[in-house]
């Protein structure tokens, strides 16, 4: 039997070593679209401190790890598309699958503001976009952060560690809206007001970026050398949507993680369960498990347990329910 894992990210590892403890003699290929294997995704944010990245920390398994296990591991490899039972590759090449595991994980949600020819504008979710921001960091001394939450706030702690002057814009009118009640948030946003060169701004609009910062709705400019959106994530659902499969906020799944179609499952921050996309590592952990188990001729079923959000960052310790 051979089992195909698009994706590079903590889902489609578990997936992957799921399915071969399930099946040892299942062929297993993971096919990822960045050009280093499986990482701690949550480091990338701390990381912008400019400290070296402890691989022993910040892989996921040791390089010797997939070749020990007999899980081919194929970097750099973007999947085009998924047609009957096969992936079609970059450059055209057709890889045939009995059953598939889609672990696309999530891209950054950027909203679509007009953005001046020049301006600097960027994200953090994959290791090239840490590698991109550290080598523009130096050359800047004010950046906005586009985003009150968790990797919002982390990204600013980092880049305070850094000497840089930090504008954070959160579009609510308050800090977790859905997470804090509004004492707990008030309490949240005076402390944070306390921290020299971070400034905090709740309920605004983004109307526009331009070489100069971020300009919002009422017209007023917040100074910036660069912009870096930290606005949520999407789902990365559109291999899924064009090879036909059923597709709402996520990709649908069932308990067993398959999709609409029988023998694709699908695991991470790309599925949707019961109406819910998850975008936690624990939660990716977990579906991957299970499709890894199911896709390899097992049985086991999701049981999703609401998991709470956890800040670390500017001094504070909190963990939101």
């Amino acid at each position: 039997m051979r089992i195909a894992i698009i994706g590079g990210g903590v889902a489609s590892l578990e997936a992957a070593i799921a399915a071969r403890t399930t099946s040892d003699t299942a062929e297993i290929t993971l096919f990822a679209g960045e050009k280093i294997r499986p990482y701690r995704r949550p480091m990338l944010s701390g990381l912008l401190k400019g400290s070296p990245v402890d691989e022993k920390i910040f892989f996921l398994k040791p390089e010797d790890f997939f070749a020990a296990n007999r899980i081919g591991l194929r970097l750099d490899s973007p999947v085009e598309a998924i047609k009957g039972n096969c992936l079609e590759l970059t450059g055209g090449e057709l890889f045939p699958f009995d059953r598939l595991i889609i672990a696309t994980g999530s891209k950054a949600r950027v909203p679509r503001v007009p953005t001046a020819p020049g301006a600097l504008v960027f994200t953090l979710r994959e290791y090239l976009d840490l590698v991109k921001l550290n080598a523009f960091l130096p050359d800047f001394r004010q950046v906005a952060v586009i985003g009150g939450s968790v990797l919002g706030l982390e990204i600013a702690d980092s880049l305070l560690a850094r000497n840089l002057q930090v504008t954070v814009l959160e579009r609510s009118a308050r800090l977790f809206p859905g997470r804090l009640a509004p004492e707990a948030s008030a309490e949240l946003r005076t402390r944070l007001a306390g921290h020299e060169r971070l400034t905090i701004h709740c309920g605004v609009d983004v109307a526009g970026i331009s070489r100069a910062g971020v300009l919002d709705n009422s017209g007023m400019i917040y100074p910036a050398d660069a912009v870096i959106f930290a606005a949520g994530a999407e789902p990365r659902t559109i291999l899924a949507a064009e090879a036909g499969l059923e597709v709402g906020k996520g990709i649908k799944v069932d308990a067993a993680m398959r999709t609409s179609q029988e023998n694709i499952f699908a695991a991470g921050d790309a599925a949707e369960f019961n109406g819910t996309v998850f975008g936690l590592f624990t939660d990716a952990m977990a579906t991957g498990k299970i499709a890894g188990i199911n896709a390899a001729g097992g049985s086991a079923v999701f049981n999703a347990k609401p998991a709470p959000l956890r800040l670390f960052a500017l001094g504070e310790k909190l963990t939101m329910p």
